[in-house]
């Protein structure tokens, strides 16, 4: 039969028209706004989208892994020497001569003099013969470029004798005379020494022996 024929065919028009009120029913429409524009979908070429993807993170060998973790324990439980703080040492003070004492000669009690005569020394400290003597000014201890041989601290338990008229004898010698008090320890075979405690208003500020 001729298809131009064919479609003239009333059979074949209901029958077409039947498929077509069908269709919307067994395949509904899509909506506009699902429909994808293919023009406007950027194109990539074939070799970067079935290009395998290139991994970068380094592999380590376990040989690799080992060493380092053995170095991170040996890290934790290495042990930390921590060093001693140094006690700090406290440099004494050094005894400055008042400049009004500087140029007087040395008294009845030789290189002590100055000291006694010094308002501000409340304690003058002879350890024995050759040491430097320490005095208490102003309530601090200060170390003075002072030393006394043996002779000279002789000399001056003497005087001191003389004066309070108490014999020296081998032993302990304590003597009050004039503005001080002295605590001797006299010997010949350790070598004498001596305290001496002025009555000073900086008396009552010496430091606890």
């Amino acid at each position: 039969m001729n298809p131009s024929l064919a479609a003239q065919s009333p059979l074949v028009k209901t029958f077409t028209l039947s498929v077509i009120r069908d269709f919307p029913i067994r395949f509904p429409a899509y909506r506009k706004e699902n429909v994808i524009n293919v023009d406007i979908i950027p194109r990539v070429s074939k070799k970067v989208f079935f290009q395998k993807p290139v991994r970068t993170e380094k592999i380590e060998h376990p040989a690799e892994i080992l060493k380092r973790e053995k170095n991170d324990l040996n890290i934790l439980t290495k042990p930390i020497t921590v060093k001693p703080s140094q006690p700090s040492v406290k440099v004494p003070l050094v005894y400055q001569t008042p400049y009004y004492l500087n140029n007087r000669n040395q008294g009845e009690y030789g290189k002590i003099s100055p000291l006694l005569n010094d308002n501000s020394v409340s304690t003058i400290e002879c350890s024995g013969p050759g040491k430097t003597i320490s005095v208490i000014r102003q309530g601090q201890k200060q170390v003075t470029r002072i030393s006394l041989l043996s002779d000279e601290i002789k000399k001056i338990l003497e005087k001191i004798s003389n004066e309070a008229h108490i014999p020296l004898i081998e032993g302990a010698f304590k003597v009050a005379v004039d503005n001080f008090v002295i605590n001797a320890v006299v010997s010949d075979a350790i070598g004498s020494r001596f305290i001496i405690k002025k009555t000073t208003p900086y008396s009552l500020i010496e430091p606890m022996r």
